[in-house]
């Protein structure tokens, strides 16, 4: 009696599976979690996307039908900007002229801000649907063969949900650089305007 006691204690004592099915619970949940945040956010990021690329289409328009010296950048803010190749407009002294570069080029950088900030909220969540994918991977290596179907499926969900991040931040960097570059086109405006301003 007392051999199956000893047996019976060591089995009971004994912690090597219980670790093995914690991490395999915590990670299902984990990976959880993380689709079921990414779903939530997903209808909010889509907007934000189509609002960026609307912006950024008009911006490119003005561009590339503006002139050397930046003007199309103050036409992107209502200014009027008749006088191409000059910096200087008939309608406006040219003190005002600086004054409202100046002013746009505050809206500008302001805007390469919030373009910076996009940016690095794009990464974070890059950084965490990677973490989610490689729970979810840990999770299909330990799953049982009875669910690995259902692993396996987490998985392809984790991966695209990564994909698609990977993507938005990518246009998220674009975003970025088009407002730096609107932003170091806008300073070239001022310096002009402030030199006809003199």
């Amino acid at each position: 009696m007392s051999v199956l006691t000893a047996i019976f204690s060591r089995f009971y004592l004994d912690e090597d599976a219980v670790v093995t099915v914690d991490l395999t619970v915590v990670t299902a949940v984990v990976a959880s979690l993380g689709v079921a945040t990414l779903a939530g956010i997903s209808g909010g990021l889509s907007n934000q996307s189509t609002d960026v690329a609307t912006s950024l289409t008009s911006m490119k328009s003005v561009v590339t039908s503006g002139d050397a010296d930046g003007d199309w950048f103050l036409s992107i803010h209502g200014i009027d900007t008749s006088t191409e190749g000059t910096g200087d407009n008939s309608d406006l002294t040219p003190q005002e002229h600086f004054e409202q570069a100046q002013a746009a080029l505050e809206i500008l950088l302001t805007d390469m801000a919030v373009k910076k900030a996009e940016l690095a909220d794009k990464k974070a969540e890059v950084s965490a649907a990677k973490a989610v994918l490689a729970a979810a991977r840990v999770d299909l290596k330990n799953a049982p063969a009875e669910e690995k179907e259902a692993a396996r499926a987490i998985v392809a969900e984790a991966s695209a949900a990564h994909k698609a991040l990977i993507a938005e931040r990518k246009i998220a960097a674009a975003d970025f650089k088009t407002a730096k570059n609107a932003k170091n086109q806008a300073a070239k405006t001022v310096k002009l305007a402030k030199k006809n301003a003199k």
